[in-house]
């Protein structure tokens, strides 16, 4: 939560891209079906679909479909991996986390 998440985009962008959630909470989707060994799309739907922690991290946003997802992961999350990555080292670094 405490990351710069901005080269996401914000919900009002996702409903113009055709997505019916907020891509910040498609990345912790993402970022945790990775923590839990899940990678592939249907396995991610599968998951949301029955476990709890999954149905949490959706805080009552409608689940996307398998294909929706991929399309999420190819297209607008390709783009700013990057971008989050170096974010993400900037905030270990500031937490004393990495050397």
């Amino acid at each position: 939560d405490e990351m710069d998440l901005s080269s996401l985009g914000t919900s009002a962008n996702a409903s113009v891209e055709g997505l019916a959630i907020n891509p910040v909470t498609l990345l912790k989707v993402l970022l945790y079906a990775g923590m839990e060994g899940i990678y592939s799309c249907r396995g991610i739907e599968s998951a949301y679909k029955r476990h709890i922690n999954f149905i949490r991290l959706l805080n009552e946003e409608k689940a996307l479909i398998y294909h929706e997802i991929a399309r999420f992961r190819s297209q607008r999350l390709a783009g700013c991996l990057e971008a989050l990555f170096y974010t993400l080292v900037k905030l270990l670094g500031k937490k004393g986390e990495i050397c």
